[in-house]
């Protein structure tokens, strides 16, 4: 690994037989040229997962007759436009401090598939943002802001207000991720549904930017890689992921069967991460891709893409720009 500061944990994950899927370990692997990418050796392994999502308000979803989660695009834009005709705000988006991203990723990999955009998030050569799939999520999104599916003050809405303003029944879905899951479910119990980002049609995989919500490495100067091994290998274990289910909204990092629950939110989280895991479309965050890219770019483009300022087919060409100064490519 680039400047050798950690220990390469190929040998300890034959030893214990660590089952550790390429959707939770891509971004921890590193080949020898110091590309990261799932063909490369493992340096570090994630304790949980943080998963983005869509949570759904199942009360407002009754008055317009939707009783299960939408299973595909169309499915999704329909439901919104039913809410905006029953005077339901049919999406909350906090467009203040990026959660835009987490929506547009989803629409993005339905354009062009996760391939493609994970490989420009860990910044392989060739790789580019600014492709048809880019314009057409770009399009959709802004197309949303027009038909008044998203808050009038989106670009005033953050993070934390999206949060309160949703769990006191404004608006029908919520693109967020499952790090929210616990203040969902205390705020609004059974009303409260959680599903992936669906396909384009219900035939497409489900989508998903999954990370770890911590991982562990062995510096390459420690001097108990031993032991810190075993740590690790703690972390893969059916205890140690039942503790994660326990105390947090994350998914458990490793394979096999999944935890139990007895919140009703937290078992449709598991039930999703689940299905993601077997055959969904999984990728890191866009925002992850470099440093300053999610303050410097996304956030304030996507302000002007939700406000009409910015033509949709110039959004990926200014995204892409941007990651190449910053890369010096």
């Amino acid at each position: 690994m680039r400047g050798n500061h950690l220990t390469n944990l190929e040998e300890y994950a034959d030893a214990y037989g660590w089952e550790l899927p390429d959707a939770q370990t891509t971004i921890y692997r590193v080949d020898d040229e110091g590309q990261i990418g799932a063909d490369g050796d493992l340096y570090a392994v994630p304790s949980s997962l943080s998963m983005t999502g869509l949570f759904w308000n199942k009360d407002l979803g009754a008055k317009i007759g939707l009783t299960e989660a939408p299973k595909s695009m169309e499915e999704l834009e329909d439901a919104m436009a039913k809410a905006k005709d029953a005077g339901i705000l049919p999406m909350m988006l906090p467009g203040k401090d990026g959660g835009a991203s987490f929506i547009y990723q989803a629409l993005m990999v339905n354009a062009g598939g996760a391939d493609a955009v994970q490989s420009w998030i860990v910044q392989n050569d060739g790789a580019s943002f600014d492709t048809d799939a880019a314009k057409t999520a770009a399009e959709t999104l802004q197309s949303w802001a027009e038909a008044g599916y998203l808050p009038s003050d989106v670009n005033a809405v953050d993070a934390s207000t999206a949060l309160g303003r949703f769990t006191a029944g404004e608006g029908l879905f919520f693109p967020s991720g499952n790090w929210n899951v616990a203040s969902v479910s205390e705020a609004m119990g059974d009303a409260a549904g959680f599903t992936s980002y669906p396909g384009t049609t219900e035939s497409d995989p489900a989508t998903a930017a999954l990370n770890a919500g911590s991982a562990f490495g062995i510096p390459a100067n420690a001097k108990n890689k031993n032991a810190a091994a075993a740590f690790l290998d703690y972390l893969t274990t059916e205890e140690a992921r039942q503790i994660v289910i326990d105390n947090s909204g994350y998914a458990p990092a490793g394979d096999g069967e999944l935890p139990t629950s007895g919140d009703a939110l937290v078992t449709e989280m598991l039930t999703v991460y689940g299905d993601l895991m077997s055959d969904g479309a999984t990728t890191d965050f866009i925002n992850n891709a470099t440093a300053g890219i999610q303050s410097s770019t996304l956030i304030p483009n996507f302000q002007l893409l939700l406000d009409g300022s910015l033509d949709a087919a110039e959004f990926p060409g200014i995204v892409q720009s941007a990651y190449e100064e910053e890369l010096g490519k």
